[in-house]
């Protein structure tokens, strides 16, 4: 299916990330795919996210195994909400994906999540963090990236 496709990108380090309640809390997930093709399937399943329905375990395994790639689940009263996947690449790092868990959505927890996946990425010697969202994506997904410093850096049609 075709869409939107927005590239965003921030190439300075947040003075302040923004504030998030303190009973929401990140936890670096094992190297499994399992966890990851599970988290995918339940956060994107309302986006309709299937370009890694078609991956074979072992791709699922060969990609969450990757020394660049790290996979943050996040909770908040101690029950599991979302997900977030920062790769580490020559031109920075990419929040590959990061989503609520479908019963997360509509309590203010996006931007928590969003700062969480900031505060990981900018660590030192990264200059620029970026990612993608589409028009299939929350509505509050592109806005909620600008009020937090992202910029567009181009717009495409296609599928992603």
């Amino acid at each position: 299916m075709t869409e939107w496709i927005t590239f965003l990108e921030m190439v300075e380090r947040p003075v302040n990330f923004p504030t998030v309640p303190e009973d929401f809390q990140i936890a670096l997930a094992e190297k499994n795919g399992r966890i990851n093709l599970d988290w995918y399937r339940r956060v994107g399943a309302r986006w309709a996210w299937t370009d890694r329905l078609k991956w074979s375990e072992e791709e699922w395994r060969g990609y969450v195994e990757s020394e660049n790639l790290e996979t943050w689940i996040a909770s908040f009263q101690g029950q599991d909400c979302g997900y977030f996947e920062l790769s580490r690449q020559d031109e920075g790092v990419r929040i590959a994906l990061l989503g609520l868990a479908p019963e997360s959505i509509g309590k203010g927890l996006g931007g928590s999540l969003l700062s969480k996946a900031l505060e990981r990425a900018w660590t030192e010697g990264i200059g620029r963090v970026f990612l993608d969202t589409c028009s299939k994506d929350h509505p509050n997904a592109l806005p909620t990236y600008l009020r937090n410093g992202f910029r567009i850096i181009r717009t495409e049609y296609g599928s992603r």
